[in-house]
């Protein structure tokens, strides 16, 4: 009896994981590549493909975004993907960036895993972005190309992925399939100094991206059971937008003595306001003919780069959801050489069933800020 009712508890979950909840029938295989797993990113609607500011930003949606990161980090990810239906169905990521100079790397894995022996799958991530207007900045820094470049912004980023996936229902028999898809990402920002705000000497600043990415651009196609029958990645192009007001530390602050001040660098901005819009249109590899789209909306209020709160919205017709999320962040930045942050989001299901929480915990460390800071 117990092996009768786990047997229909996986039928169901998968059959939801794979059809309906956020999936739609226009979506290929390989759903482990279509979850977004960044808690920053969920409690904002999804809305990342241009959100350059972000603590983490999520180069899962663009990779051109790597070329915003900056020294070592370790980030794990961590879902319960259906929430009220099966409590074994996890999604989980440990991912590794090495960044300088604005050139970014990310090695860093994630597993879907179906639970009690069901199945998974397994996807190593190898990614690369660069920041034209950092790299440029770190090559001549004070030259009239280093200030220009502090405004204006061209970053571009690629990634190919390794995919596993091993699905051995009981009545099934077991399939196995595997295959290399890569992204391609684009992110154009341009910034403005307000001036400083009255009465405290802080300066404002305005900026704003364009983001492009298509996920799964090659025709990748994945084989099960029989060679002459194959399905390919979902091919997910996203156009984003995002803006971004931020108040710096006031100049007094920076005047401090060497110790204090030196640990302030890590809490700029004193302030600061983002909002996000992206869309996405998602397809069985090139078959664009029976795609669909998706929108996300997000919002970012943090203070002194330590605590977050976002809001947002996300529009998914095909996968029945249609509903608000929302989380919080908190960061422990370390005189802006090194910190620990923890996030957390709640993200809509389709039907009745609760909402997906998600959480990421990471840590990093700057060894060449920490360098200069030593000097």
């Amino acid at each position: 009896m117990n092996r009768i009712h786990g047997d229909v508890r996986f039928a169901v979950s998968f059959l939801l994981l794979v059809v309906a909840a956020p999936m739609a029938r226009a979506q290929g295989t390989a759903r482990s590549m279509d979850i977004d797993g960044s808690a920053i990113s969920s409690a904002m609607g999804g809305a990342s493909a241009a959100v350059f500011w972000s603590a983490e930003p999520n180069y899962w949606a663009n990779p051109a975004l790597l070329g915003y990161y900056q020294g070592v980090r370790y980030q794990y990810a961590h879902s319960q993907l259906v929430p009220g239906l099966a409590t074994d169905v996890i999604l989980t990521s440990n991912r590794v960036t090495l960044a300088a100079w604005g050139v970014g790397v990310e090695l860093g894995g994630t597993k879907l895993d179906y639970g009690d022996s069901y199945g998974e799958e397994k996807v190593q991530a190898a990614a690369l972005g660069v920041s034209l207007s950092r790299l440029l900045g770190s090559i001549a820094p004070g030259s009239p190309v280093a200030a220009l470049a502090r405004n204006l912004d061209l970053a571009v980023g690629f990634a190919r992925k390794d995919v596993e996936m091993q699905l051995s229902p009981l009545t099934w028999g077991e399939a196995s399939a595997s295959g290399h898809p890569c992204d391609i990402g684009l992110l154009a920002r341009a910034g403005l100094d307000l001036g400083t705000l009255a009465g405290a000497a802080a300066p404002v600043r305005l900026e704003a991206a364009l983001g492009a990415a298509v996920l799964n651009f090659n025709d990748v196609e994945f084989t099960f059971l029989n060679e002459d029958e194959s399905s390919p990645p979902s091919r997910m192009r996203r156009l984003g937008g995002s803006a971004r007001l931020a108040v710096g530390l006031p100049a007094a602050w920076s005047g401090m003595a060497a110790f204090p001040g030196a640990l302030l660098r890590g809490l700029d901005p004193l302030v600061s306001v983002g909002v996000a819009y992206d869309d996405e249109h998602v397809q069985a590899g090139d078959e664009s003919d029976h795609g669909y789209d998706v929108t996300h909306v997000g919002l970012e209020v943090a203070v002194l780069n330590a605590l977050s709160v976002r809001l947002g919205h996300v529009t998914d017709r095909e996968g029945g959801i249609d509903g608000a999320t929302w989380g919080l962040g908190v960061g422990l930045p370390i005189a802006g050489v090194a910190g620990v942050r923890y996030d957390y989001a709640e993200y809509p299901q389709s039907s009745s069933l609760p909402d997906v929480i998600r959480r990421t915990a990471s840590v990093f460390v700057d060894p060449i800020a920490l360098w200069r800071l030593r000097k």
